[in-house]
């Protein structure tokens, strides 16, 4: 047994409805605040690390204690 649609699409194929779209683009940004979440708590995470070692230790690292929020969120220069 077949089903056959009783309603045919109004759009053309290949382009997708607006309220498809809509939840698309909102799913992306919901992605993306998730992501740069869980990119400042690594970020953060990392910097409290850092924070418990001594001076000798991040000298052998090539880090100063102000050079610990740089080191983690830009890396090092060169």
């Amino acid at each position: 047994m077949s089903v056959v649609p009783l309603v045919r699409s109004l759009q053309p194929a290949g382009e997708e409805s607006s309220s498809f779209r809509v939840a698309r683009e909102a799913l992306t940004l919901a992605a993306s605040l998730i992501e740069s979440a869980a990119r400042e708590l690594r970020a953060r995470r990392d910097m409290e690390n850092l924070a418990h070692y001594d001076d000798h230790m991040l000298r052998d690292i090539g880090l100063t204690r102000s050079d610990i929020e740089g080191a983690v969120r830009r890396g090092r220069e060169r």
